[in-house]
């Protein structure tokens, strides 16, 4: 995601330098996207600095880079959730920095920003919120901006409930037996989708486990299936009809 960001950026003409705590994956990644390679100095007189680390990591570089920043400057974190991470940054930011966490909506794997979606956070700011509000909006064109308790509820629906109705499926497929020749196109879909999951199963597996709606979204989940399982076959078509008319999907 870093990669993809800096690319981005540097294509609005900011001046973009990387770093790495592999220096020489570090210099290779920014030779790749034509950006600077920077080590971090004692003291960082970067305007922004960007964090783009697993998720159980983002605290602690943000520690580590908060300190070394200059008044006046902002430090932005990418975390899929924010509750345990934004009030802990927020808590250790130094007197003149701003900090803003950001959610980009979309996978490392895109290939342009165009069109898609990022959410802000405004946890510790004031200069620099309309300018980066301004910035992403001519990266992507479609920008959100909300506060932390209603990202995390609204990434319980788009990202706990999403991704766990998926590893019910694939945990069910894999201990079910699906012989040879026997895959629709729907389905060959459907498990070249699980496969990309997969390839990303750490990060899915972080967001349910540090959601804080995650169990309550999922207890919901099992209790809307155990509903459906009971239905007789008229009733089921009922629910089923009603529920993509709703979302209108008929």
């Amino acid at each position: 995601m870093g990669r993809l960001l800096a690319k981005g950026l540097a294509g609005l003409g900011m001046t973009i330098a990387v770093n790495d705590l592999d220096q020489k994956r570090g210099r290779k990644v920014a030779e790749s996207l034509g950006v600077g390679f920077k080590e971090l100095p004692q003291s960082i007189d970067d305007e922004i600095v960007l964090v783009s680390v697993p998720l159980e990591k983002t605290v602690e570089v943000c520690r580590d880079v908060a300190s070394r920043m200059k008044r006046g400057s902002l430090l932005i974190d990418i975390s899929s959730v924010k509750t345990g991470v934004a009030d802990r940054v927020a808590s250790f930011i130094p007197q003149g920095v701003e900090y803003i966490s950001i959610h980009p909506l979309f996978g490392p794997a895109v290939r342009s920003l165009r069109g898609k979606s990022f959410v802000i956070v405004p946890v510790k700011s004031g200069r620099w919120l309309g300018e980066l509000e301004r910035t992403l909006r001519n990266l992507s064109g479609k920008v959100v901006v909300t506060d932390v308790r209603e990202h995390d509820r609204m990434m319980g629906t788009v990202q706990v409930l999403h991704h766990f109705a998926y590893l019910c499926l694939a945990t069910c497929l894999a201990r079910s037996r699906v012989g040879e020749g026997f895959s629709t196109e729907s389905f060959a879909e459907t498990m070249r989708l699980l496969k990309r999951i997969g390839k990303n199963l750490e990060v899915v597996l972080s967001i349910q486990r540090d959601n804080p709606e995650a169990q309550g979204v999922r207890e919901k989940f099992v209790e809307v299936a155990e509903e459906l399982a009971r239905l007789g076959p008229e009733e089921l078509r009922k629910t089923a009809r009603e529920a993509f008319k709703s979302l209108a999907f008929s």
